[in-house]
């Protein structure tokens, strides 16, 4: 994630997921949720970026 772009990775990159958003000047955290199933978070890893 930079300022406008999140990139996700899964299955050891097999699913990717590309988004542009527009955060207002006071967010900052990161949800995870899941539509209609059951989700088993793994692992994270944050890179941040300079």
């Amino acid at each position: 994630m930079d300022r406008s772009t999140i990139e996700v990775f899964s299955n050891i990159g097999e699913i990717a997921m590309t988004s542009l958003i527009f955060p207002d000047s006071f967010s900052k955290g990161i949800e995870l949720f899941s539509n209609g199933g059951n989700v088993k978070l793994l692992s994270l890893d944050v890179y941040w970026l300079k």
